[in-house]
């Protein structure tokens, strides 16, 4: 049988105020202290975040420049932590069934994951990275103020010289394209190429 963990006060030297340690939201990022956070997280400017992250007028670090803290690894320019629950997503969806402080991708285009991402707000903006990115202040309803790495609402959230592709041009959001083969595209002109393939929406 496994006992549960209790928290006890020692008073006079014998254990007293023994109770259940109080559960911690594993899905939140706003804080007041280290206390509101899931293990390996510190509550840094109001929000959850990997220890190693910076003041909130720095902005959020991005990898592999800052090494990330075990056990999150660099995801997109990004110290991520893979999640193993749930066993499936949908990427990209909006409601793709990671937690709302997480992402789904499937960059191999065969096994989508969810990624949980650092936090991010309008005093803590994210670095455009490797690929892009976007903070999200309240665009994506299913979920908090994260960074979205690949997401972008302009050209200024992606690269120099990338585009940010919309799909559809009402979306709220696009994903941010270099124009290589294999990147999002809507028309040809996204792509080096002049060729976007009409079925996945890719650079030939």
């Amino acid at each position: 049988m496994i006992r549960p963990l209790l928290i006890c006060a020692i008073v006079g030297g014998t254990l007293s105020g023994c109770a259940l340690p109080t559960p911690v939201d594993a899905d939140k990022t706003a804080c007041v202290t280290t206390d509101d956070c899931r293990r390996h997280r510190v509550c840094l400017d109001g929000v959850c975040a990997l220890p190693n992250e910076p003041p909130a007028e720095l902005g959020v670090t991005s990898c592999p420049e800052t090494p990330c803290v075990a056990p999150a690894s660099c995801f997109l320019g990004f110290c991520a932590e893979r999640l193993s629950e749930p066993a499936s997503c949908e990427a990209y969806a909006e409601l793709d069934g990671c937690p709302a402080n997480a992402l789904c991708y499937d960059l191999d285009f065969e096994v989508a994951v969810c990624e949980q991402l650092p936090a991010c707000s309008a005093t803590r903006p994210c670095p455009v990275g490797p690929v892009g990115a976007l903070c999200n202040l309240g665009i994506v309803a299913s979920k908090e103020a994260i960074c979205m790495p690949r997401y972008c609402q302009t050209a200024a959230n992606c690269p120099e010289a990338w585009h940010c592709v919309r799909y559809v041009g009402s979306e709220p959001v696009g994903f941010c394209s270099g124009g290589t083969p294999g990147e999002p595209c809507a028309s040809a002109n996204d792509c080096h190429s002049q060729s976007c393939e009409p079925l996945f929406r890719v650079c030939r």
